[in-house]
């Protein structure tokens, strides 16, 4: 977690100072009602306006460090598995330096020439619904959907769809995982599948 903070350490002061600013002029919105002399009560409210602006922050900032690191904790528990370090596919953090956006690690690589992603997504409400995305790299057309190559894809292995990407799925089975050619296998699959496609 402190290797964490340590790379986000710039980010994590500007989330800190932007909550911080947006929070505190509400904090005054008690003083505003009540009867008496505004100017002086907004003056003397403002150091316990800044405490609870600060404590405010730090609580928010605290909770996305916890949420981020559980996130890579997770996913870097199974890319050190045997069949995914066979892949030898780099590591790659999206998120860095937003405030708005989680921090989000990947693999990403060539095999048979090809280039792919690999992620994983978690399924919150069910752990049995977790899976692995294998996201090829490829200029899809939109009519992709009705070559013979997509059709077999989706008689081989559970496609998800978005647009002109196209994400191929397999369960995430920790068993499987300690097979070192696991998602190679597949994935040489998928390549030749692929590359029919790419040569219509």
């Amino acid at each position: 977690m402190f290797r964490l903070i340590k790379m986000e350490y710039k980010t994590l002061i500007r989330g800190f100072i932007l909550v911080t600013l947006i929070i505190f002029p509400f904090t005054f919105l008690p003083v505003i009602f009540k009867d008496g002399d505004l100017f002086n009560m907004l003056i003397q409210r403002i150091p316990s306006s800044l405490l609870y602006s600060v404590l405010f922050s730090l609580f928010l900032v605290s909770a996305a460090v916890a949420h981020n690191w559980s996130n890579l904790r997770a996913r870097l528990k199974y890319f050190s598995t045997p069949a995914f370090s066979q892949l030898g596919f780099e590591f790659q953090l999206e998120g860095q330096g937003s405030l708005v956006q989680d921090l989000s690690p990947s693999l990403s690589g060539e095999y048979q020439n090809m280039h792919f992603k690999v992620d994983i997504h978690f399924d919150l409400d069910d752990d049995k619904k977790n899976k692995i995305l294998i996201i090829p790299i490829v200029p899809f057309q939109q009519d992709v959907r009705e070559t013979f190559v997509f059709q077999r894809l989706k008689k081989e292995f559970k496609i998800i769809e978005n647009g002109n990407i196209l994400a191929v799925t397999l369960p995430l089975d920790e068993r499987k995982l300690n097979d070192p050619y696991f998602l190679s296998k597949n994935l040489t699959l998928i390549s030749n599948l692929l590359r029919r496609y790419l040569e219509l």
